[in-house]
């Protein structure tokens, strides 16, 4: 059976049955998938195609048979012949009417047994049925929770979200009155964007309440804020928690929970020896970075990009700075490498590449071009606002 698929209104295909149920189970494909084969009416979920596959063709019927045929014709002869070879005085006679005896009944009772394993399965309601169509629903969840556990993609679109989040950046850009507000602005606006990603990832709404924790502690700073400055602080700190959400749900199988943990640790650590909301945002920055390195590892499951990962690391460890503004903008710039290759990983499909690939151009250009630190914050807020943007776009289904 040919099946073809439909994805971002694009047609692939034709794919064996066999192939979908190995795409299923690496993450090329998802349940919600449409799907479409020869003689089906409509475009429907793929996990209805595969849940509806006829099983293999059962043969134990066949084999009964058979053992219950053998069962009836190979002891009589050995009796047959035991008897001969007695009456013909050999020992050996005996052994060999044994034997038969012994044969008839195994070769009896195997078959019985098949027989009733065979009458119970034809027997079965059709809602025990593992690939009967009235199974679909209590399959369907377990095979959407296994799938999730192997890809990542948001349950629903987060498009009005995204682009509420995206026109906000661009109207405040336009009222701000200087590039500490610009930075921010864009600090406010990640933060944003990283709850949608992580809203998007939590498919079992786990970590929903943790959430929506980071919303009301952003919402309560900002009413004390006094300035730009510990707007940004804010907006950073809470950055931070948010990622800290989202390795959660990359890492599943809670690989680099505790390399989260310790990093969370040092950033609360730091921020008790700060002195200000400059050196908070440095802390939050630096972090930042190291977070989204973790993110990226976990997410990268065929480590394709191990080395830019660690190049990344490497470039934030050997830069020493003499104030907490340059080190600020080392930690955005090394976040703005780190989240454009997470969007790339959340990219399967490629069709954020080059918008990804031009953030990048976008940053050293911008970076040529800022006369002040405070300049290359907004420039590196802005970046990540955006890349943040193409992930969470390459996450709805």
């Amino acid at each position: 059976m040919d099946i073809y698929i439909r994805r971002d209104e694009q047609r692939y295909g034709p794919y064996s049955l066999d192939d979908i149920q190995s795409d299923l189970a690496t993450g090329n494909v998802v349940p919600t998938d449409l799907a479409w084969y020869e003689g089906a009416k409509d475009w429907v979920p793929i996990a209805r195609i595969v849940a509806m596959s006829p099983p293999k063709p059962n043969t134990t019927t066949l084999e009964s048979i058979l053992l219950v045929v053998l069962s009836f014709v190979l002891p009589p002869a050995g009796l047959l012949i035991g008897i001969i070879r007695i009456r013909r005085k050999r020992v050996e006679g005996w052994a060999m009417l044994a034997t038969s005896v012994l044969a008839g009944f195994l070769f009896l009772c195997i078959p019985i047994a098949h027989l009733r394993r065979t009458y119970q399965s034809s027997t079965k309601p059709k809602n025990q049925q593992a690939y009967s169509e009235t199974s679909l629903e209590p399959v369907l969840p377990r095979l959407k929770r296994a799938l999730f556990s192997e890809t990542y993609r948001a349950h629903r679109s987060y498009d009005a979200e995204i682009n509420d989040v995206l026109a906000r950046k661009a109207s405040n850009d336009v009222t701000a009155k200087s590039a500490a507000q610009q930075f921010a602005n864009g600090s406010y606006r990640l933060t944003d964007m990283l709850t949608i990603i992580a809203a998007q990832l939590d498919a079992q709404g786990d970590h929903a309440a943790a959430i929506e924790k980071v919303v009301l502690s952003q919402q309560s700073n900002d009413i004390s804020s006094s300035s730009a400055i510990q707007q940004a602080a804010n907006g950073s700190y809470r950055s931070l928690e948010l990622l800290s959400i989202i390795a959660q749900e990359v890492d599943r199988k809670g690989v680099y929970r505790a390399q989260v943990q310790e990093i969370l640790s040092r950033a609360s650590s730091d921020d008790t020896r700060t002195k200000s909301a400059y050196q908070q945002i440095a802390n939050g920055s630096l972090k930042l970075a190291e977070v989204l390195s973790v993110v990226c590892k976990a997410a990268d499951a065929h480590s394709r990009f191990g080395s830019e990962i660690d190049g990344v690391l490497s470039q934030l460890g050997s830069n020493s700075s003499q104030t907490a503004m340059q080190e600020s903008v080392i930690g955005l710039y090394a976040s703005v490498r780190l989240l454009a290759l997470f969007a790339t990983l959340m990219d399967r499909n490629h069709i954020y590449a080059d918008a990804i690939s031009n953030e990048l151009r976008q940053l050293t250009l911008s970076d040529a071009t800022t006369e002040n630190v405070y300049q290359q914050m907004a420039v590196g807020y802005y970046r990540l606002t955006d890349l943040a943007g193409y992930a969470a776009k390459a996450l709805n289904p």
